[in-house]
């Protein structure tokens, strides 16, 4: 999909998308054509905006410059994780946290069925040890959990 520019539709123009904003039109058109072939590709595009298109709305300035240029070339794929076992997926019984500890951030929560596990590229569903993570000991080691 990336080769054929499918995944310039998931950003905006700046950070190499088709298009100056994210259009839910072109996306839809296009997922409805994959799906003709198999129901994984048409739903695999949906799939990776939901893992795009929060840093698309809230992303900070850096961050943005950092991923959005990655998806919209394919080199990265976006995951989403929502549901989880004692809430499923509603949104407003989530209870995974994110607390902000120094420079850094620990998420403490389970998920389950997260989209685009195949490729696992922004998170992984196990826990660490000690409840800990060392970010920069997993950049440097390309653990699947960034």
């Amino acid at each position: 999909m990336a080769g054929q520019g499918i995944c310039r539709l998931l950003v905006p123009k700046k950070y190499g998308g088709m298009y100056e904003t994210v259009r839910s039109l072109p996306i839809c058109v296009v997922r409805e054509e994959l799906g003709r072939g198999h129901n994984f590709a048409g739903a695999s595009i949906a799939t990776q905006g939901l893992g795009s298109y929060p840093l698309v709305l809230a992303g900070s300035p850096e961050i943005c410059k950092r991923f959005l240029p990655k998806v919209a070339s394919g080199e990265v794929v976006p995951a989403f994780a929502l549901t989880e076992p004692e809430a499923g997926s509603d949104a407003g019984s989530l209870r995974t946290t994110v607390l902000k500890e120094g420079d850094s951030y620990r998420i403490k929560g389970t998920k389950c069925f997260i989209y685009c596990p195949i490729y696992r590229p922004s998170c992984q569903n196990r826990p660490y040890p000690g409840d800990q993570r060392d970010l920069r000991h997993a950049r440097r080691n390309r653990d699947p959990w960034l």
